[in-house]
Parts: structure tokens; sequence; C-alpha cells
């Protein structure tokens, strides 16, 4: 048996993706979790650039550690999807992002084929024309933040498509990252429509600080060897779409905290609401600490769940309760 962190370390989740040590000298070996603060939706519209280009306050009532810690915001699109029905579906995305406190550098996270809906229709679901995949960097270019999207591609090899996750960032010609389902639902029959992928991927999420993503979809919840493996790699937090139905839903929240804890890092995990002519979805999206706490939960209405999350918690926790230089078994 070997460690499998030992090749590289605690060093590596500080000095890979931050640029500078945002440890204080006051910070103490606490097993409190980081205060984290969420933001309700306002009514206005966005704010112009040049006002939401402005730093935000430090807030004082956090610990004296936190102080010194930059903070990143990160908005749930929990979406009543309109069945396969592309055009209303980007429409009513652009309306809830209306009502939500954006700043630039933000992540936005959308469910699980929030063009169509959980759809095995192949030529209504697939992206091929790219109409999907326009929306999303248009999305990332007007509110300058990264878009954690999703639609289905044509998979060639097989003739079926491939349920993926597509991740925009400002300005640039294509996706910065495209994950492919690993985990096709069989007993939904998403098979018969959507192959498997076969790749686990990462991105940055680059804000005032920087956060290393692990895209997962739906029901690639419940295989943890891909969350394992991705953490092996670097992954600070977990991002999941989802079309997650009521009947199944303590599942998801038991799941969503379960991914946290073992691995000792943020999920964010968008699930649609409303019905589609097979089933209901609860909503129930959320996003939980490294330390397994739940920072912010939506019911089943259709709204946006705005917060904001420290990356420098999963390293504080990583360094002060050291469990994954333990594993063993990958």
């Amino acid at each position: 048996m070997i460690d499998a962190f030992a090749p590289f370390g605690f060093e590596l989740f500080q000095n890979q993706v931050h640029k500078k040590d945002f440890l204080s000298s006051n910070h103490t070996d606490s097993d409190e979790p980081c205060q984290l603060a969420t933001h309700p939706s306002s009514n206005q519209s966005l704010q112009s650039l040049e006002q939401r280009e402005k730093p935000r306050p430090i807030d004082t009532t956090k610990p004296q550690y936190a102080l010194e810690c930059i903070s990143m915001h990160t908005h749930i699109i929990q979406l009543d999807i309109a069945w396969e029905d592309k055009a209303a579906n980007h429409a009513r995305v652009l309306e809830l992002i209306e009502s939500a406190p954006i700043n630039p550098a933000d992540l936005i996270v959308l469910p699980e084929l929030f063009d169509v809906g959980f759809t095995l229709n192949a030529q209504i679901a697939t992206d091929a024309p790219g109409t999907t995949r326009a929306f999303l960097q248009q999305l990332a270019d007007d509110t300058r933040c990264t878009i954690h999207g999703s639609r289905a591609l044509p998979d060639p090899d097989t003739g079926k498509l491939h349920n993926v996750a597509t991740i925009t960032a400002p300005n640039q010609a294509s996706p910065i990252c495209e994950y492919a389902k690993l985990h096709p639902f069989s007993f939904g029959r998403e098979t018969e429509s959507y192959a498997a992928g076969n790749e686990i991927k990462l991105y940055q999420w680059i804000s005032e600080q920087t956060l290393s993503i692990c895209p997962a979809i739906c029901y690639d919840l419940r295989f943890p060897e891909l969350f394992r493996h991705s953490i092996h790699q670097g992954a600070q937090a977990f991002v999941l779409g989802a079309n997650w139905p009521v009947a199944r839903i303590a599942h998801w929240r038991a799941l969503c905290i379960a991914r946290a804890i073992e691995n000792q890092a943020f999920v964010i995990a968008a699930n649609r609401t409303g019905d589609d002519p097979h089933l209901t979805y609860p909503g129930n999206s959320m996003v939980v600490g490294p330390q397994g706490e739940i920072l912010a939960e939506l019911g089943n209405e259709e709204a946006v769940l705005s917060i904001e999350i420290d990356p420098q918690c999963v390293i504080d926790w990583r360094t002060t309760f050291p469990v994954l230089n333990d594993i063993k078994l990958i």
C-alpha cells in the first residue's frame, strides 16, 4: 500500500492555485467552521460594470484571521426548466440573473441540461448547432463571470449524445472545460440516448482567489470514486448540476454532505425545480462547506441562491485535520 497523497502533500494545495499565503499568525486550530455570509437576491437589475467593480468592504465581524482572506461569490440558478424549449429556458435564466447580486469574476451555476430538461429526445436535446454554447459564452462575456452550464453534445463513436457540463469564461474563444457525465442514469433510461464519458476534468475558477473545481453531473453524486480521484488531482470543490427528483431528495442531501466531509471540499449543487412530463423536482440546491456544514439551501421555489465562500476554509481544514494524507487505496 502507498500513501496516495505523499507525492504532492498539502503544500500543493497552498501553492498550486493560491497566489499568496492567506494564513494569519492569529489563526488557531479550531474545529469551528469558517464564517460565511449568504446574500439574498436583489429586486434590482444588474449594476453597471463601474459599480460592480468596486471592492467589497471587509466584514469586521469575522474572526481576525479571516480579515486577511478574500472571499468569492457563487450564484446557483434554481430553474423550473421549460420542457424541451431552449429559447424559453435561456430567457428565464437571464430573468433570474437580473435579480441576483452578480459581480465580475463570480461563479454562476446552472442545473443539468438546463436548456431542455432531462429529455431522451436526442434530436431536440443536442446542441450540435451550438445555440446553448453561444448563450453560455455570451452570458460569461456580459456578466464577466465564470458560467458552469450544461448541454448535450453528439458522440461520434456511438451515435448517442454526451451529457456535458460546459464551463465558459469571459472573452474566451471556446469553453474552458467540458466534462462528459461519467455515469449516465441507467435506471432512468439515460443510457438509451447518452453515452458515458471517460475522463475526470478540473477547471480553475479565478476571482480574488483561485479555486480548483471538479465538475460532476447528477447521478455522478452516488459514485465517490470520481470525487476521490479528483482530490488526488488537486480539486478543492465540486460543482454539480442535477435533475434530481423528489422521490430521492433525502439521498441528494445526504450524499452532498458526504462528498464534502470525506473529501474536505466545498460542494456547490444546483438542482432544478418544477415538473416535467414524467417527474417532480424539489429544488433543494445547496452549498456545503468542507466540514459538511450546510452553508445555504433553497426550498422548492424558482430562485437564485447567492453565497460568499472562502477558499481558505479548505486549506485551513485540510491542514488542521489532515485525513487526506492517510488515503491508501488510490
